[in-house]
């Protein structure tokens, strides 16, 4: 009876145990954004600056002509963003960003660069709003 008692008690506690986290079904990133003209290019790279601000609620601690990137990591538990304006060699450039977090961004970096690129790409295709 003792043994009976004690595998149904011992049961039930296994079925308290913390269960593994199931896999995360992966993010479908939306494609960089390209830029073929000088308006569509600096419409494009003012929106990145923009953008990256707001999603990570940081300022700017770096800003180029190619490269920008919002304060680093050291201070708070925040995201940080990063974009390049890369050419491709044939007259249009692309805008490529990247997020990260201190510990793990559990599927938002890629959230992030998904958002990223639909609004920065539909300020190239439409202008800046």
């Amino acid at each position: 009876m003792r043994a009976a008692i004690l595998l149904l008690a011992v049961t039930l506690l296994a079925g308290c145990a913390q269960q593994p986290k199931a896999p995360r079904a992966p993010i479908q990133v939306a494609p960089s954004p390209i830029c073929a003209t000088p308006a569509q290019c600096s419409a494009g790279w003012l929106k990145a600056h923009d953008q990256l601000q707001t999603m990570t609620g940081m300022r700017l601690a770096v800003a180029s002509d190619t490269y920008i990137a919002t304060y680093p990591m050291r201070r708070l538990p925040n995201m940080i963003g990063e974009a390049y304006r890369i050419n491709n060699g044939d007259g249009t450039y692309t805008i490529k960003a990247r997020f990260s977090c201190r510990n793990g961004c559990d599927g938002l970096d890629q959230s992030a660069e998904n958002l990223f690129n639909t609004t920065v790409g539909m300020s190239i295709k439409y202008g800046a709003q």
